[in-house]
């Protein structure tokens, strides 16, 4: 039974624990407002000005 135990514990403490959320590998997250109401165009915009998307236009593409 300890050595059941101990193979467990090596193994938690070398895995990732999955009941975390991971971290993202494109970089920090941003907060960003998005006003009631606002377009597709407009949502678009106000991502590329945050810098999360490199092109508003692509985006509203996308979503239309």
């Amino acid at each position: 039974m300890a050595a059941i135990l101990l193979a467990y514990e090596g193994v938690r403490r070398v895995l990732p624990d999955s009941s975390k959320p991971a971290a993202d590998p494109h970089g920090p997250m941003i907060t960003v407002v998005i006003p009631s109401g606002t377009d597709a165009g407009g949502i678009g915009s106000i991502l590329q000005q945050d810098g999360v998307v490199s092109d508003g236009g692509r985006f509203r593409n996308y979503a239309k």
